[in-house]
């Protein structure tokens, strides 16, 4: 089974189409709608569980990719419910994004059975096979997730370049083998992932790759960046740790 994802907005405009007719049969009205966009604290989910696979894919879409297909709501009035789009919704609200675009609905009496806020969402596998380029996304899901459960949910995610100078790592050694065959590839296919925190740059996943980068001389590597809306008052545990460590550049990792 593979997973599916809009990538259209003809499709998407498909799929409002389709709850429209629904909703009409369903409860004996006419609905009418519009594009709009709408703001995260007013819009609700009314499914708690995420797939990750499919989050893999949006998240990689839309922090490399600009997708940006609108989702359908329905609006009962000052409250907004996600009938479709919830990953699209996700992704975007992880990201930063302080809206959506809609297709919004009017139908003042519906009520759903559920609504859930952004930050009480749940994610689950379902081992459904992924091409091998989203692949690694599903890691770097589990990175922010994790980050974004010890910190409040004030974890974002973004996506662009750290400055090699400013990259610490968090582990003192690295094994020649990995280096050795990473050094085969001219580019890597995956950005490493970072934590932003006091103008540095604490590697959380892809040491091999920032040290290669590092001795090819480059001035930046590719990198999805966790950044804290809110600075905790202690250090981050990774951050803790390259300070037990006196880890402050690249050029300390070893190889062995």
């Amino acid at each position: 089974m593979t997973v599916h994802v809009v990538s259209s907005y003809k499709e998407a405009f498909e799929r409002l189409e389709s709850i429209i007719r629904s909703f009409e049969q369903i409860y004996s009205v006419k609905l009418s709608y519009i594009e709009t966009s709408i703001s995260f604290p007013k819009l609700y989910a009314t499914e708690k569980f995420l797939e990750l696979e499919k989050l893999a894919i949006v998240l990689k879409k839309t922090l490399t990719e600009n997708y940006d297909l609108p989702i359908v709501a329905i609006t009962t009035g000052s409250e907004y419910f996600v009938i479709d789009g919830h990953h699209r919704c996700y992704a975007k609200y992880i990201s930063g994004r302080s809206s959506v675009k809609a297709f919004r609905i009017f139908f003042r009496n519906y009520f759903p059975r559920f609504k859930y806020t952004w930050n009480s969402m749940e994610i689950i596998t379902t081992n459904e096979r992924l091409p091998k380029e989203y692949d690694y996304w599903k890691t770097i899901i589990k990175y922010v997730e994790y980050y974004r459960r010890i910190y409040g949910k004030s974890v974002l995610v973004k996506y662009g370049r750290a400055y090699v100078d400013k990259l610490v790592p968090t582990q003192p050694f690295i094994e020649k083998s990995k280096v050795r065959t990473l050094m085969k590839e001219r580019e890597f296919i995956n950005p490493i992932v970072v934590l932003e925190f006091g103008g540095k740059y604490y590697i959380v996943d892809g040491h091999a790759r920032a040290y290669i980068a590092h001795i090819r001389g480059k001035e930046s590597i590719e990198a999805i960046v966790l950044k804290m809306k809110h600075i905790p008052e202690l250090a981050p545990g990774t951050v803790r740790t390259a300070e037990l460590l006196a880890l402050k550049s690249i050029r300390n990792i070893k190889i062995l």
